[in-house]
């Protein structure tokens, strides 16, 4: 069976310590607690701006000094890992994929958001595909068995075509929401998105020039090329999900 050796980029939160905050019987959740679990991957550096964090990450995971970079363009040129992560803020993920990808990266898990704009996020999905990177996108949602049980009631068709997804909580646009927008595509089997009607209740205020200011709530609807609609609420409710089919 084949080990992949894993590097992560950005050691915060996700990155390494979210594991932390929760309960013990719950599965890893940062990327470096995953590849520790995983037996066929094992971390072998990390990278991060600030030295101090990596040592604790070094002691926590079994890195070495000598695989603690704070430069990651040397960790990938120096450490020539089969996966990379990406556990950064929105605005430097894009120029860390594209490196990773043009540098021997065969396969990258970067955080959501994606980029911190469409532009960057095109540059991204082109790099990959040019060098045939495999990319997974951290809205992990799509992955939870729950899910695929709501997608198989649909399939089986005896309640009907699916007609529309609720979202009760879009919330945050790029940190929580793209979590629901990415399942209300993955319900709808990645059906194309063919027009967005969208509010941003604070947005003026967040907005200056082309540029925000923070990360925005929001609350839309999403219709899809086969006809069925997705409506993103901001009405409270967490990790509430609903779809409505033809009959039920």
């Amino acid at each position: 069976m084949d080990t992949y050796r894993a590097a992560l980029v950005g050691c915060s939160r996700m990155g390494a310590f979210i594991d932390n905050e929760g309960s013990k019987t719950l599965p890893p959740y940062s990327h470096a607690a995953s590849y520790e679990a995983c037996p066929r991957t094992k971390l072998i550096a990390c990278s991060d701006l600030r030295p101090k964090v990596m040592e604790e990450v070094g002691k926590r995971y079994g890195l070495p000094k000598h695989a603690q970079y704070t430069d990651y363009k040397k960790m990938i040129d120096s450490e020539q890992p089969d996966i990379v992560s990406v556990a950064t803020q929105p605005e430097q993920r894009a120029e860390i994929v594209i490196y990773a990808a043009q540098n021997g990266v065969k396969a990258i898990y970067a955080e959501k958001a994606m980029a911190a704009s469409m532009d960057d996020a095109k540059r991204m999905v082109d790099a990959v595909e040019n060098r045939g990177v495999a990319f997974n996108l951290g809205t992990n949602r799509r992955w939870e068995s729950g899910f695929d049980t709501m997608k198989e009631v649909v399939r089986k068709g005896k309640i009907g075509q699916l007609r529309s997804i609720i979202l009760y909580n879009s919330g945050s646009l790029f940190n929580a929401a793209s979590h629901s927008f990415d399942l209300a595509f993955w319900l709808n089997n990645d059906q194309p998105a063919i027009g967005v009607q969208a509010n941003l209740p604070d947005g003026d205020a967040m907005i200056k020039g082309d540029l925000l200011t923070e990360d925005p709530v929001g609350e839309g609807i999403i219709r899809f090329e086969n006809g069925v609609t997705a409506y993103a609420l901001l009405t409270g409710r967490r990790g509430e999900f609903e779809i409505t089919t033809e009959h039920g």
